[in-house]
């Protein structure tokens, strides 16, 4: 299975914005997004753990992967990663993904 997604960065941006009804100095936040890289990464079939008390639980292991992004690219270590899937009774899920990627440039990161 092959699996492609897209992260972005999250920054908090500051500015001044005079309100109507409050005091002129007042300062107004929000949040700049920008696209980081593009994530690919290789699946092999599915381990199906069964049910537990918690639900269903699924891993997907990791064989290979790369990010590639403007400023940042890499590979994702096999073996080293994996994607844990909890299904509850309500039908809702529970996701719980660890990858370790090593960027062409620097240091392994998780």
């Amino acid at each position: 299975m092959l699996l492609s997604t897209s992260m972005l960065g999250v920054s908090l941006a500051q500015g001044t914005a005079a309100a109507q009804d409050g005091p002129r100095d007042a300062i107004e936040l929000y949040f700049q997004t920008r696209h980081l890289f593009t994530l690919t990464m290789n699946l092999p079939p599915t381990l199906e753990l069964g049910d537990t008390p918690a639900g269903k639980r699924r891993v997907f292991t990791v064989s290979s992967g790369q990010f590639v992004g403007d400023r940042l690219r890499g590979e994702v270590l096999p073996h080293a990663s994996s994607d844990l899937l909890l299904v509850r009774l309500d039908g809702s899920s529970q996701q719980d993904v660890r990858l370790t990627c090593e960027p062409m440039t620097a240091h392994s990161f998780l």
